[in-house]
């Protein structure tokens, strides 16, 4: 990220927190909404990291590996290096 982009996302956080007066009135049906709103978005990364995790995990592990050819299956099998 570029110098300026980070002072511009640091500013923007920066005026996020600071305290205002509110404008409006919350009920106590908007904070459940919020926090569901959270929950679906937490729940949502989850997900996708576990479904992003595991062919990573694969990657890396083939990469490590000398001498480890797959076949169109996906499945690893060992042979010995060539030189």
């Amino acid at each position: 990220m570029t110098n300026h982009f980070r002072l511009a996302l640091g500013v923007g956080f920066f005026l996020l927190i600071l305290p205002q007066a509110a404008s409006a009135y919350v009920d106590p049906g908007t904070t459940g909404s919020v926090f569901g709103m959270f929950a679906a978005i937490v729940s949502g990364a989850g997900v996708i990291l576990a479904f992003l995790a595991r062919p990573i995990h694969r990657l890396f592990r083939r990469r490590g590996k000398k001498g480890v050819s797959v076949n169109e299956s996906g499945d690893a099998s060992h042979k010995p290096p060539t030189a």
